[in-house]
């Protein structure tokens, strides 16, 4: 948390921004170039990310003089056969390279459905500074065909052209998407607000390893018109027709955070109006205690179902196997999720040990409680996935298992509920 203090208000950053510029400034090489690590040869790729961030922070705030001696030198490293990434750095800058441009751009138009949606994306960017606006809109047409959208109104890349990795997701691809479309389409606010939701939608669930991702994600919502640049009033909670009036109690200053707690004792109404134009979102949280046979499947972008499967024919005794088998199933791609299984007191695990396991295509940190085992994932990629566990039935009667749970650690809104299963064992 101390390490959040720098970006509080009141902190000043202006020292601490000329050492890491300066730093920078040391790194680079003579030959304009930066290396993966001191004393390495410079590096292209790496060269160009550091070129990325430092452009973009221009684009956002204006030209930054102290870093400009910098880019001047990186770009001249680059000045041998630029490639469609180097020549989307110069444009950024503002560079016009015409004879470097007019040829690859030639090249890039039989060539159009063979690229990913980051280089689509850039070569839009490209043909729409070169004054080729009817090629840009063609491109970003098919930018926005290749989208598909959520049932809470995101639109993201569900396709193989838009790269995918465990570092840094699907963000380069989306933030190179939404910088085209908002500069050869800033009428369709539409599809632009729907992309940048999914970004949103994505930090909250979703551990980003590096700076690099918070960055591009921080360009594309502070370069977008359809973000609010300045703090909004806040929205109006009613809770059975009674206004919630926030108070220095129940809201942070300085995250915007509010939490209200209330008593349920029947059924109750909640309105949230907002009164915003900007990406608002929150969760409500409802704690109960009741009967197993009460309790409901739930869950939206998350679902969880337990099968507990005899492992031989005809009727359960004590000393048979079953598998139980859990499916999760997400919409998203999540991190960090916990899934909780609250086993039938006649249910004893064949193998005792806790440790690490892969089961379909998901690995997991298998953790035997006394009542119940717990799965702790790090990462659950959008899909279907199964979990498998044996177990032998060590005494006889019936039996209830508890509720299965599965829940995003650190984003609890993203849950899901399988109800108890019965079982009957025989002597």
């Amino acid at each position: 948390m101390r390490e959040l203090t720098v970006f509080l208000p009141g902190q000043p950053l202006d020292g601490k921004e000329a050492l890491l510029v300066r730093k920078l400034a040391e790194l680079q090489q003579a030959d304009g170039s930066w290396a993966w690590m001191s004393g390495m040869p410079g590096n292209r790729n790496v060269t160009k990310s550091i070129m990325l961030m430092l452009l973009r922070l221009n684009k956002l705030i204006g030209e930054q003089p102290d870093t400009r001696s910098m880019l001047n030198a990186a770009f001249a490293y680059l000045a041998k056969e630029p490639t469609l990434d180097e020549l989307y750095l110069m444009s950024l800058d503002n560079r016009t390279d015409r004879k470097q441009t007019a040829k690859l751009l030639n090249e890039l138009r039989s060539q159009l459905s063979e690229l990913d949606i980051l280089s689509l994306a850039r070569a839009a960017v490209l043909f729409h500074h070169s004054g080729d606006t009817r090629t840009a809109r063609e491109i970003v047409s098919s930018l926005k065909q290749h989208t598909v959208t959520t049932p809470d109104g995101c639109r993201f890349y569900d396709t193989r052209r838009a790269n995918y990795s465990w570092f840094d997701y699907q963000i380069p691809s989306q933030v190179a998407a939404i910088e085209a479309i908002s500069l050869v389409t800033p009428a369709d606010s539409s599809t632009i607000r729907e992309m940048l939701k999914w970004l949103f939608r994505e930090k909250q669930t979703q551990y980003w390893s590096t700076a690099i991702q918070s960055a591009d994600a921080i360009y594309a919502l502070l370069g977008s018109a359809t973000v609010r640049k300045h703090p909004s009033a806040p929205p109006i909670i009613k809770f059975d027709g009674q206004a919630i009036v926030p108070s220095a109690e129940t809201t942070s200053s300085v995250l915007g955070y509010r939490k209200e707690t209330v008593n349920m004792t029947r059924q109750h109404e909640l309105q949230i109006q907002s009164t915003s134009d900007g990406i608002v979102w929150g969760a409500l949280y409802s704690h109960l205690v009741q009967k197993g046979e009460n309790i409901k499947p739930s869950g939206s972008e998350l679902k969880i179902v337990r099968d507990i499967i005899p492992l031989q024919s005809g009727p359960l005794h004590v000393g048979s196997r079953v598998k139980v088998r859990i499916t999760v199933t997400s919409t998203r791609n999540l991190d960090f999720v916990q899934v909780v299984d609250k086993r039938a007191a006649c249910l004893e695990s064949v193998t005792k040990h806790s440790g690490y396991r892969y089961g379909s295509d998901v690995g997991y940190y298998l953790d035997r409680k006394a009542d119940r085992t717990v799965y702790f994932i790090d990462k659950l990629a959008r899909g279907t996935h199964i979990i498998e566990e044996v177990y032998y039935l060590d005494r006889a009667g019936t039996y209830t298992t508890g509720s299965l749970t599965a829940q995003c650690a650190y984003a609890p809104a993203f849950a899901a509920l399988a109800p108890p299963t019965a079982l009957t064992v025989k002597p």
